[in-house]
């Protein structure tokens, strides 16, 4: 979409972003009212990681490790408290991840941070449209729970 916005001069993609971002944000809201704790993360596109990685092996380890809520929770976590956005590789000192990357945006509301935004990929991802995506999607998301 980004790519798609500086070729095109901004209009048509920002139109395609609009719609991209305010879905996404629609169903990160969806998810967020349909289990409230302190502690909660919404997985999505799971499904489609294993088609970026080619060993049965290494899919089987990072689904586990997703399911192992505070894994994941701590990772963010030390990410944000070390103040990185980015890790690659075993850059994150998650050893069953260490074939992924981990990209990461803090989600502001009232001026506070209210959660966060993470891809997690192979380490091969295209970083800038990573990047691009957890600003845009941790920036419309705060704007929407500060609207409300």
């Amino acid at each position: 979409v980004a790519d798609h916005r500086a070729n095109s001069g901004g209009k048509v993609g920002d139109r395609v972003e609009n719609a991209a971002g305010d879905d996404l944000c629609e169903k990160v809201l969806s998810a967020l009212d349909r289990g409230r704790t302190d502690e909660n993360f919404f997985v999505g596109g799971v499904a489609q990681m294993a088609e970026a990685f080619d060993a049965v092996e290494i899919v089987r380890n990072v689904l586990h490790t997703l399911e192992q809520q505070y894994v994941v929770v701590t990772l963010v976590r030390d990410m944000l408290n070390r103040g990185v956005s980015v890790a690659i590789g075993a850059e994150h000192g998650v050893e069953p991840l260490s074939a992924c990357s981990v990209v990461l945006a803090p989600v502001r509301a009232d001026g506070e941070t209210v959660g966060t935004v993470g891809v997690l990929g192979p380490t091969r991802m295209n970083y800038p449209q990573a990047l691009a995506t957890v600003d845009l999607v941790s920036d419309r998301l705060g704007r929407r729970l500060t609207e409300n």
